[in-house]
């Protein structure tokens, strides 16, 4: 369980390197690319591992029914994961009517503009009056976890991937009670994702090409910053290039 390790840290905060143009890592971080990978899509693997690792924990199967809570960079690797489980229907919901465009390229069944209609019946309307078999949240925000506990069918289980320091309270313990939910939490990766995650993009199964939205020079790195904060412009991943 590395990944839980209290000892642990991530290159760029406890240690020194991110944006350096040399670095030294242990050789146990370092894997080998196969040239179908760019070095434009080789960062995007990163967060890849973390979606692949929490897809371990929750074992989806064919035909289970799916709703992803938000359709950023990561929610939308998690449409990709599922689709290649046989997921069905992938539901995506998320606020901006671009990335809910971006979803269904990318696989998407179902897509849900979220504040536009009633959730719970749009979801329950697609699902038989059930609700889906898992919701994942990835917003990281104490309001979409409450939406995936009242999308999710009795018995269901709801996959916080999400990173979040909010208090969740409105939530309504009884549900949990009465639903009998299953709550999963997940935490970076593991040395064994990584190796898949490298073949899925090598392959294509997991397209990565269309979450890289801005490209910028390393001396407008600033600019890249700004850019990502600024809600007016449609980005998911900024590049930065040589």
């Amino acid at each position: 369980m590395q990944n839980l390790c209290p000892n642990g840290g991530l290159t760029g905060r406890e240690r020194d390197g991110a944006f350096a143009e040399y670095i030294s890592v242990p050789e146990s971080n370092v894997y080998k690319l196969p040239e179908e990978v760019s070095f434009e899509e080789a960062p995007i693997i990163t967060t890849l591992t973390t979606a692949l690792h929490s897809h371990r924990l929750i074992d989806i199967f064919p035909e289970n029914s799916v709703a992803i809570m938000g359709c950023g960079f990561s929610g939308l690797l998690h449409v990709q994961l599922a689709k290649l489980r046989g997921a069905r229907p992938i539901i995506a919901i998320t606020r901006s009517q671009w990335k809910l465009d971006l979803a269904e390229e990318l696989g998407a069944d179902v897509k849900v503009r979220s504040g536009d209609e009633d959730l719970l019946s749009r979801v329950k309307k697609l699902t038989g009056d059930r609700g889906v078999d898992l919701a994942i949240e990835t917003a990281g925000s104490a309001t979409t976890l409450r939406e995936c506990v009242e999308v999710v069918r009795p018995g269901g289980r709801v996959l916080f991937f999400g990173i979040s320091s909010e208090k969740a309270g409105d939530l309504s313990l009884f549900t949990f009670y009465s639903k009998e939910l299953s709550i999963i939490g997940s935490r970076a990766m593991l040395p064994e994702d990584w190796e898949p995650s490298i073949q899925l993009v090598a392959t294509g199964r997991v397209n990565v090409k269309p979450l890289i939205t801005q490209r910028i020079p390393f001396e407008e790195l600033q600019k890249g910053f700004d850019m990502f904060e600024d809600r007016n412009i449609q980005s998911i991943r900024i590049i930065v290039t040589q």
